[in-house]
């Protein structure tokens, strides 16, 4: 793909390519895909609660909720439950959809 304009206004594709190769020195979310997740899986092994509580607003939990959505269609016995919001209404309302003492939280 040939970009005619570029918001930082550089010069080639390839110092863009250049600027990437650079950047995945420094930032790791490049390399996430091939990250060990052995130590991520164990501790789910744990969880016995059937509904998870996810407490967060925008970006702190915005991560969960793209990869818990790009998930969905896989069989998964837990219910994720997102509480994005400090309205004490809110949570009131949500809060009566699972048992709080059986579930866990990850803040």
């Amino acid at each position: 793909m040939q970009y005619k304009k570029n918001f930082y206004q550089i010069k080639s594709n390839d110092e863009i390519f250049e600027r990437i190769v650079k950047e995945k020195e420094t930032i790791g979310y490049y390399n996430l895909p091939f990250a060990d997740t052995t130590e991520i899986i164990e501790y789910a092994k744990t969880v016995k609660q059937k509904d998870i509580v996810v407490i967060g607003i925008g970006g702190s939990s915005l991560g969960t909720f793209a990869i818990h959505d790009f998930l969905m269609h896989k069989e998964n016995s837990k219910k994720l439950h997102f509480l994005e919001s400090t309205d004490p209404i809110d949570i009131k309302r949500r809060v009566y959809k699972f048992r709080v003492r059986e579930t866990a939280s990850m803040v």
